[in-house]
């Protein structure tokens, strides 16, 4: 539909009534009530479509089964979710025993840096494990023990570690064998 120049001045006159100061031809007073009547219909029948339309889209449909059930289909029909590869997993007896040391979970990956960090160390012997484990079980039964509390951290200080261990054991040796002369010289 065309507009016409006059539609603006016939919604006024229609709105207001008639106008003795607004003239227009018979004509085009006609046609355009015929073309606002046809708008005023097809701006109904769009709308009604529309929501229509929009009705079938969105509203529910009424379950066939019950909710229970279909909640229990969907749960079971879910995909599985890809299961991750956990990299840097401690697989050698030293790294278990290591990540056993500072409370890690076997199916814990270490970080790049701590995998890094282990494999520098290269072979690392039971005896010097049972070594730093017994050290380790003295310092932490200490009030104050100094200990490492960072996994990174003890295997990049690992020689480090070993050589505490090795003085401790030493001096507790010494000690040890202190006390048993002590007793032996008191009896």
């Amino acid at each position: 539909m065309t507009r016409s120049p006059f539609r603006g001045l016939l919604a006024q006159w229609l709105e207001w009534g008639e106008n003795p100061h607004l003239v227009l031809p018979a004509d085009i007073i006609a046609k355009t009530k015929e073309a606002l009547a046809k708008e005023s219909q097809s701006r109904k029948e769009y709308m009604a479509n529309y929501m229509r339309e929009y009705r079938k889209r969105y509203t529910p449909k009424p379950a066939e089964k019950p909710v229970e059930q279909t909640l229990i289909l969907q749960v079971e029909s879910e995909p599985e979710a890809p299961i991750k590869k956990v990299r840097n997993l401690p697989t050698s007896e030293s790294a278990k025993r290591i990540a056993g040391l500072f409370s890690r979970r076997l199916s814990t990956g270490w970080s790049d840096r701590e995998h890094t960090a282990h494999r520098k160390l290269g072979l690392i012997l039971p005896e010097t494990m049972d070594l730093i484990d017994e050290y380790y079980a003295f310092q932490r039964s200490q009030p104050r023990g100094y200990h490492r509390r960072d996994l990174s951290t003890f295997l990049n200080n690992f020689q480090a570690e070993v050589d505490r261990a090795l003085a401790w054991k030493s001096e507790s040796t010494t000690t040890q064998n202190q006390q048993r002369n002590d007793s032996n010289i008191r009896l």
